[in-house]
Order: C-alpha cells, then sequence, then structure tokens
C-alpha cells in the first residue's frame, strides 16, 4: 500500500512524547507499505531528522510551520475565525497545496493534523487522522485553572468551546479517527458522534527503555520528565517545586529533584537550586536520569491523551507517582503498578513513604516493568493498526 504520512511536526528524534508516537507509527507502516511523508518543520534546527526519515521513507517533504501571536486579542480572533490554528493543525497555503497535489496513494494519514481544509482537499480517498490528544478537553481544564469571570477564564472559555466544534466537525470528514485512550474516544466522540473512532494506544520502545540493573539508583532523588514547550508540564513542575517538593522535605530534609525536559522556559530554569534542585533541561538521552532515579513523580494538573513519559519510567522498572489525571487511560493497576495520588499534600505524603521503602519502590517498578512489557510494547499497541487498516474500517 502507498501511504502518505502527513505530521504536524517532523517525527524525529523521537525525544518527546509526541514525537515517539508520531515516529512509531511512521516506523511500523513504513516497514509493511511504502510511506511518503510531509511534515511541517518549527525550527530549521528540526531538519537535522530529515536523513533519518530519509532512510526510513519513500519520499520525505518538509514545510514551514507558519507561526501565530499569542497576546490575547489575536488568540480571541483566532478561537472565533480559524480555530484549527490553535493546535497543531494549524492552516497553512503551502502545506493545503503540497496535499493537492500529493505522490500518488493508497491511503492518507493525517497525524495531529485536523485541520478540516485538508481533509477537504482529499475528499473521497480513505483518510485516517490521528489525534494525540482531545484538544478541546485540554482547553476546558485550562479555563477551570483561570479566576473564574477573569478575562483569561472567558478567553479560555471561548477557546474551549471553539476547539470543541471545530474537533467534532473535523472528525467527521474522516473515513477513520484514531485516538489514544477509550477515555479520549468518550470525549472526541460526544461531538462528533456520528465519527469512526478507534483506539490506537501510546506504548514505549521497550527495546530502547529497558531495566539497567548495573547502575544504583540514587537515594532520595526524585526526577520530573517533561517537553516544557508543553504548558501543562511547565505547570506541573512548578506545582512539584512550590507545594509538593517542601512537605516532602518536611519528613525528608535531604531529597533531592531533577528537572529534565526540552525547551525550558525562565520560570523553570530560575527553579534551580544545586545541588538539591538541578534543571537539566535538554539532555541527549534521559535514560541515564531515569535509571538513577529512586521515585520518578509526574504530577500533571493539564493534558489529555495518555502519558508516554509514565510508560517510558515504568519500562526501566522505575517506580511511579502521579496524579489520577497523568494516569488516566493507561491500563495499569494503581497501588500495584504505579501509585496514584491528587493533591499536594497525599502526593508528598505518598512520596516520603515511598522514598523510606526500599522494597516497596522495587515491588512497585517490578509490577509496573512487566505491565508495560505485556501491555505498551510499540508491537503489542501497534498491532491494533494492523488490523484496522486490514479490515474494513476504511472502506
Amino acid at each position: 500500500m502507498r501511504i502518505l504520512f502527513a505530521a504536524a511536526y517532523l517525527p524525529y528524534p523521537p525525544d518527546s512524547g509526541g514525537r515517539a508516537r508520531s515516529y512509531h507509527l511512521l516506523h511500523w507502516l513504513a516497514e509493511r507499505h511504502e510511506v511518503h511523508l510531509l511534515a511541517f518543520y518549527h525550527d530549521p534546527v528540526d531538519l537535522a531528522g530529515v536523513p533519518a526519515l530519509e532512510r526510513l521513507c519513500a519520499s520525505v517533504r518538509t514545510v514551514l510551520a507558519p507561526a501565530y501571536p499569542l497576546g490575547p486579542r489575536a488568540r480571541l480572533r483566532r478561537a472565533l475565525l480559524a480555530p484549527a490554528d490553535l493546535v497543531m493543525s494549524r492552516r497553512s497555503a503551502q502545506m493545503a497545496a503540497a496535499l493537492a497535489h500529493p505522490p500518488p496513494f493508497d491511503l492518507a494519514f493525517l497525524d495531529d493534523l485536523g485541520a478540516a481544509e485538508y481533509a477537504r482537499l482529499l475528499a473521497g480517498a480513505p483518510t485516517i487522522l490521528g489525534k494525540h490528544n482531545v484538544e478541546a478537553a485540554l482547553y476546558r481544564q485550562l479555563a477551570r485553572a483561570k479566576r473564574p469571570l477573569s478575562p483569561a477564564w472567558a478567553l479560555a472559555q471561548v477557546e474551549a468551546l471553539a476547539l470543541a466544534r471545530h474537533e467534532g466537525r473535523t472528525a467527521a470528514l474522516f473515513r477513520q479517527v484514531i485516538v489514544v485512550s477509550e477515555q479520549e474516544r468518550a470525549r472526541l466522540a460526544a461531538h462528533c458522534p456520528a465519527g469512526r473512532i478507534a483506539v490506537v494506544p501510546n506504548g514505549v520502545d521497550t527495546a530502547y527503555f529497558a531495566p539497567q540493573p548495573g547502575v544504583a539508583e540514587e537515594p532520595d532523588s526524585l526526577l520530573f520528565v517533561g517537553s516544557f514547550f508543553w504548558p501543562a508540564n511547565v505547570d506541573a513542575a512548578r506545582w512539584l517545586v512550590s507545594d509538593i517538593l517542601p512537605r516532602i522535605r518536611r519528613e525528608l530534609p535531604g531529597v533531592r529533584l531533577c528537572l529534565v525536559g526540552h525547551d525550558p522556559p525562565p520560570e523553570i530554569q530560575a527553579l534551580a537550586h544545586p545541588p538539591d534542585l538541578v534543571v537539566a533541561g535538554s539532555v541527549p538521552d534521559v535514560r541515564p536520569y531515569l535509571a538513577r532515579a529512586a521515585l520518578c513523580v509526574v504530577p500533571l494538573r493539564l493534558g489529555s491523551g495518555t502519558r508516554l513519559k509514565i510508560l517510558d519510567a515504568l519500562a526501566m522498572g522505575r517506580p511511579v507517582i502521579c496524579t489520577s489525571l497523568a494516569g488516566e487511560g493507561l491500563d495499569l493497576a494503581a497501588g500495584r503498578e504505579l501509585l496514584i495520588a491528587d493533591g499536594a499534600e497525599d502526593l508528598a505524603a505518598a512520596a516520603a513513604r515511598l522514598l523510606r521503602d526500599p522494597a516497596q519502590r522495587t515491588a512497585l517498578g517490578v509490577a509496573g516493568w512487566r505491565a508495560v512489557e505485556a501491555r505498551y510494547s510499540w508491537p503489542v499497541v501497534l498491532a491494533g493498526l494492523d488490523l484496522l487498516l486490514a479490515g474494513e474500517g476504511l472502506r
């Protein structure tokens, strides 16, 4: 089968949650089909990944992503007139032109690229929309985090409503939509009741992320991993440092925290207080940090989709504590394969208990590793994509 894979960003290197999902979907398809990649790039630095993708795909074409102003007035105009531009869908004349004259294909897979005009350009062809998140859910959470009736709250409400309408209308234009969890399917179905929505979960490369028994963990060490260009990770890191970590240190004064992730903004860099609080920022390989961490903490209060950072940590046998929202959509047993707690007090108390109990940390890490190996390796989760392509979903 000849497949056109159009993506919201260049999926290489697979060093963030979104890129990892895109890359493994692309890799899986390219091993089985002739794949032509068309992708936005957001910075010339991104183009360094093109040679690796050219070795994988029959062809690679890139389009510079449009930039948009972020002021409140511009955001309001965007929500009212061009809601696709609120997220990675981003309407682009260049992308539209490329999709209007693509190489011959049997299937178009638009990965996180859900602008309605793109679907209309491909009308009549078998099309799949891959959604990493249901964006309206994230904007509703952002609205709840604002002071009620404030201008920021009102703007977030307008954006959430605009996105819900846009996502539902756009999803209806595709033969098939793929989301990452049953919760996401229910959210999207609420706005697109007639849509054909299937679940292909997030996964993890269990050959790359694997236990490292020769590496000793560092006692009383906490690790947070998350790309800081994503607002939910900025919020989580700030909450961890301001409200959760001080409570842990009341019981365990020697606890150290490391924050790892791409593009830490000044507000995150300012949190650094070496050696007890290190902002490592962008690192070439996250695995050494995971291998040494006594406990991985994922205190997300905002977000949709599912968290690959949890799967990465568990694949290395590291114990994870997270909020209910962070663990949402993952088929993992709370209390046995990962620990879930909500609120700064409960998160801090649970983290302190785990840091005092090496046996429980080991048991949690081993159980989580076994669960991920059985349920979330990429070959396991992407078998569902094979079944979808071979079945009746696109006919």
